[in-house]
């Protein structure tokens, strides 16, 4: 099993030609963060704004023990229902164990993203210490 991070094919494209990227935690989106369908209208409306500023808006969250950095409408779906959350501190054990869901906090998503070269993030709120 490979541990790399996966980046979603619009987000390392906007990355290769350097437009801006935004990287979003999972949790607020996941059923741990709001209830469905509020999830869902939440999402929408986040990544509308994002786009409106013409940006490219980039979920982090853990698939099947992949980190992932931008995702795909499947994927989603997948994370509007998540229930395990991912901190930082947590991407070893979900990647070890291959997770098949993991959503992220405020302190993996920033990991992740800064990872990939993302330097601007946003989150609906900080819950605990990061």
């Amino acid at each position: 099993m490979s541990t790399a991070i996966r980046v979603g094919d619009e987000v390392a494209t906007a990355l290769g030609e350097g437009r801006p990227v935004v990287a979003l935690e999972s949790t607020i989106f996941s059923n741990l963060g709001l209830p469905a369908p509020d999830n869902l209208e939440a999402h929408r409306r986040c990544t509308g704004a994002i786009r409106g500023v013409g940006a490219v808006p980039a979920l982090t969250c853990v698939i099947e023990g992949v980190p992932r950095v931008g995702i795909t409408e499947a994927e989603l779906e997948r994370v509007l229902e998540g229930r395990a959350k991912v901190a930082a501190r947590d991407l070893p054990v979900a990647v070890g164990r291959g997770w098949p869901v993991g959503v992220t906090t405020v302190s993996a998503s920033v990991a992740l993203s800064s990872v990939v070269g993302i330097e601007v993030f946003a989150t609906g709120g900080i819950g605990g210490v990061h």
